[in-house]
């Protein structure tokens, strides 16, 4: 569960497991956006072919992670996605697609037309929003399109065990719920295009993105597995909280172990059952993504760097950044889209 523990029971310097997700998505840079609103008339079938695709659309540039949504404004319709049956959508429903992948949106009986050629064929509007219309002449469905995505390139666990599609109906909840009310004043912004509306839908996106995960995880049955799974796990959850609040500590397994109240063993086992990896693999690829946003920052020289996150030299930390990316932390902060470059 993604609920914060009582004082009473959390250990001394660890981070609470509420704030391990915020933690990590604060770190890999999540952007959020929303590009299209499609107003469609029944028969309609379409097509999403996959990442590539919208990231030629977003011109975007190749990221890591592409998460689609689609928030049904008004009507219905069915997602059709490989290895899942189909799913009724209507008014209030949320459609996530954490990677981005292919399926089919469709009312009826239709020749199943691509969303990209449907995109490209039509003129850029000005504004927040392209609006898209497409259909017959019968039932109108409204469809709200949004995009989570990060360029991060190294760490990302979150993403590992997520099915590709998830549903969240909310048009049964109250209007106070935190999803509800994020995807009712989406809606609204997208309608209103007020000036600022740009950076607002972003930052929604990003907050419905957060409550669809936090959701899912608090849904997740007792021993699963993955990086969400491990929140409420007891032992990989609470390893989880020390790493994370204190990665530039110089771990061992056995003093991770005593501050968890374990065995080395055990931890261990649990650890690398539950997300796939053991603690000291996860904690080195933790600091590189602490250390890649530093380096995004460009306010630190490498050698600070080093140290903030944990390691005993600069050189050290080059030889562990160039064996994960390929490059030297100079040289990838250089690549970064913006960045003002300090010596090292």
């Amino acid at each position: 569960m993604l609920t914060e523990t009582p004082n009473t029971e959390r250990p001394a310097g660890t981070t609470p497991a509420a704030d391990l997700l915020s933690d990590l998505l604060h770190a890999v840079r999540i952007s959020g956006s929303v590009w299209w609103k499609w107003g469609m008339g029944a028969p309609f079938a379409i097509c999403a072919t996959g990442r590539d695709s919208v990231e030629r659309l977003l011109n975007c540039g190749r990221t890591r992670q592409i998460t689609a949504f689609h928030m049904i404004a008004e009507g219905r319709c069915t997602i059709d996605r490989p290895g899942f049956p189909g799913t009724e959508l209507a008014q209030g429903d949320i459609v996530m697609l954490p990677f981005g992948d292919y399926h089919e949106l469709r009312n009826g009986d239709a020749p199943l037309v691509s969303a990209v050629d449907l995109v490209e064929a039509h003129a850029k509007e000005e504004g927040v929003v392209a609006s898209i219309r497409h259909g017959g002449d019968g039932e109108r469905t409204v469809i709200v399109c949004g995009f989570v995505h990060s360029g991060d390139l190294f760490f990302n666990p979150v993403f590992k065990t997520l099915p590709s599609l998830i549903v969240e109906h909310t048009a049964s909840e109250s209007v106070t719920t935190l999803l509800a009310s994020t995807v009712r004043q989406l809606l609204n912004e997208v309608d209103s295009r007020r000036p600022g509306s740009r950076e607002m839908l972003g930052r929604m996106m990003e907050m419905l993105f957060f409550e669809m995960l936090r959701r899912y995880a608090e849904r997740l049955p007792s021993g699963s597995v993955g990086w969400l799974g491990a929140l409420a796990d007891p032992i990989a959850g609470r390893a989880l909280q020390h790493i994370h609040a204190a990665p530039m500590r110089d771990w061992t397994v056995e003093q991770l172990a005593a501050e968890v109240g374990t065995s080395r063993s055990v931890l261990a086992d649990r650890f690398k059952a539950i997300l796939g990896q053991p603690p000291m693999q996860y904690l080195a690829g933790w600091r590189l993504q602490l250390a890649s946003t530093m380096l995004r920052d460009g306010s630190r020289s490498i050698a600070e760097i080093a140290c903030e996150v944990g390691y005993e030299s600069e050189a050290a930390f080059n030889r562990a950044f160039k064996r994960h990316l390929g490059v030297p932390p100079g040289a990838w902060r250089e690549t970064q889209p913006g960045m003002q470059v300090l010596s090292a």
